[in-house]
């Protein structure tokens, strides 16, 4: 075993490994395996067990876990996209609302999806934003930063049916629904932030004449003349059981969420097929196999990197930050807001930060006779900060769904998924220490 000085210079080395690989363009997969690769050197049960055996058994338990609803979720987006679905919906959205207005949809469409507790949402809004972002004549990076920015406020700010959610419930024995006047707030904040930014960022891109620049194969699935593609009801409908169908499964009927999401997914894209079929120029098989693929690569790359915050997770100096938490005296807001975001930064990950934290300080906070419905929204607050660094498992995902690198998008998640994320979750602080 490794000393934690030691440790720690081995997980610092790590992170920036990933971080400049990825910048210089090289796969998250590749850059994940060889981070990994150094940090494991300070695994406690040595390099062997780190790499060989921790990294893979976290890896295959994420991979696991979320297979069926990527390859659900990614058949669904390409499907939406090939029967011209997609292409209606943005094109009738923009020409209702305008271009300006247009692109938040999405942002409602990224709350409404968390709040059901929908997990692959990325693949529904990146998919869905490709025709309004074309229809508005907008980049891609617009999409991302505007799902990016909002995910929060349906993920942990008000009551979405998420693992972000229900880990501190476990502990703490409050409900998902825990500090939501709280939440209420810190979401208008967040909303505020993130549209005058994205608002910026595309009067930017329009003064830079940066306009809709899908890739070839977004452009083949999305080339219909308007008098080819579906109605309105027929582009509609598939989005409706996917939101509505989760909502209902996961909070009516009780049914486990990945399965609830996997089956309204599933459920969506054979209601495409069933009114598309004639519509669908490429061979229906084809089709369905190119949206299988298209889950694979974001699937492999964020189980990757989920699997070296397990390796990070196992290392001396992880343990002792997590104890030196344990041992600070200090008010039990600000303790919630400095563990939580200390544990989820060093790796990058809110789930594994969040039950770091509450394994070791769940007895304390308790005793402390703190209202614990503020200290789950604090910690989750403070959970959706520095766990977004560039090797997180979300941030990949939603770069290689967008088709987008480090280099084109990671400024913008970078702004949007940590600093105001910060300035949020400071004034939950301040409303707790005075009112709480």
């Amino acid at each position: 075993m490794t000393s934690v000085p030691l440790s720690l210079l081995l997980i610092i080395a790590s992170i920036v490994t990933f971080i400049v690989l990825c910048y210089k363009g090289l796969s998250p997969i590749v850059s994940a395996l060889i981070a990994t690769a150094i940090v494991a050197i300070a695994d406690t049960n040595g390099f062997k067990f780190g790499y060989f055996t921790m990294f893979p058994m976290v890896t295959t338990g994420f991979m696991q876990y979320m297979l069926l609803p990527f390859l659900t979720g990614a058949i669904f987006g390409t499907l939406m996209n090939s029967s011209g679905c997609n292409a209606k919906f943005g094109t009738w959205l923009v020409s209702k609302a305008g271009p300006q207005l247009a692109p938040y949809t999405l942002a409602l469409l990224t709350v409404i999806l968390l709040l059901g507790g929908v997990m692959s949402y990325v693949f529904v809004v990146a998919y869905l934003s490709f025709g309004i972002l074309k229809a508005a004549n907008l980049p891609r990076v617009v999409g991302l930063t505007i799902m990016s920015g909002y995910m929060p406020i349906g993920m942990i700010l008000l009551c979405g049916a998420t693992t972000t959610q229900l880990i501190p419930t476990q502990f703490l024995g409050t409900t998902i629904y825990a500090g939501l006047p709280m939440g209420v707030v810190m979401s208008v904040v967040c909303a505020i932030m993130v549209t005058i930014y994205v608002e910026a960022l595309i009067h930017a891109c329009r003064k830079d004449g940066k306009g809709w620049d899908g890739t070839e194969e977004m452009e083949a699935q999305m080339s219909f003349n308007e008098a080819d593609l579906p109605s309105l009801i027929s582009a509609i409908l598939p989005i409706v059981v996917v939101v509505v169908g989760c909502i209902v499964l996961i909070n009516v009927y009780k049914i486990d969420s990945t399965a609830s999401i996997v089956i309204a997914q599933a459920a969506a894209s054979v209601l495409i097929l069933a009114m598309n079929w004639n519509r669908i120029k490429e061979n229906k098989l084809k089709v369905l196999s190119e949206g299988a693929q298209a889950a694979l690569v974001p699937l492999v790359g964020s189980s990757l990197v989920v699997g070296f915050a397990g390796v990070v997770g196992n290392t001396a100096a992880y343990g002792a930050m997590v104890n030196w938490v344990s041992t600070l005296q200090i008010n039990p807001y600000v303790l919630t807001i400095v563990g939580t975001a200390l544990c989820c930064a060093i790796c990058a990950d809110a789930m594994g930060g969040l039950s770091a934290f509450f394994t070791v300080m769940a007895p304390t906070l308790i005793a402390s006779g703190a209202n614990l419905n503020v200290v789950h929204k604090l910690a989750g607050a403070a959970s959706a900060t520095f766990d977004s660094l560039p090797h997180n498992g979300n941030i990949n995902i939603s770069l290689q769904v967008f088709g987008l690198t480090h280099k084109e998008g990671y400024k913008h998640m970078f702004i949007v998924q940590t600093l105001f994320p910060v300035v949020y979750t400071l004034i939950g602080l301040v409303i707790a220490l005075v009112f709480c």
